[in-house]
């Protein structure tokens, strides 16, 4: 019998933007980015959270303002790939478009999942 097993997200899912963190270390200085950077997964995380409470109530509206909330976190990060996800959700409930919505939040909340572990683990310097 066959089986595969899927070991890490693949590489676009997970990506971290480390040019965008090594920029924002050479304008902050490392102790400064660290606690910028720690400060955004924390309200990544409560995005995440409130998003995934969302998505079940479908409340389009807040979905939608949780999602652009995300979407302006993520990228000062070095998250883009999950900015590019929250603005999709955004523009899914923006149209009341519930299948595509309930789609594109499940894909968001893995990339997410998958996203800050990355950063978690992400190197230094």
């Amino acid at each position: 019998m066959n089986t595969v097993t899927k070991l890490a997200p693949r590489r676009t899912e997970a990506a971290l933007d480390l040019e965008a963190l090594r920029a924002l270390e050479a304008a902050l200085g490392p102790d400064e980015c660290a606690e910028l950077v720690d400060d955004g997964l924390l309200e990544a995380t409560d995005r995440l959270v409130a998003i995934e409470r969302a998505l079940e109530e479908e409340s389009w509206t807040r979905l939608a303002r949780l999602a652009r909330e995300l979407a302006a976190i993520a990228p000062r990060i070095g998250l883009t790939t999950l900015a590019l996800q929250a603005e999709s959700l955004e523009d899914c409930c923006q149209c009341l478009d519930r299948t595509a919505a309930h789609a594109v939040g499940q894909r968001l909340l893995r990339c997410g999942e998958a996203a800050l572990s990355a950063s978690l683990l992400r190197p230094a310097g």
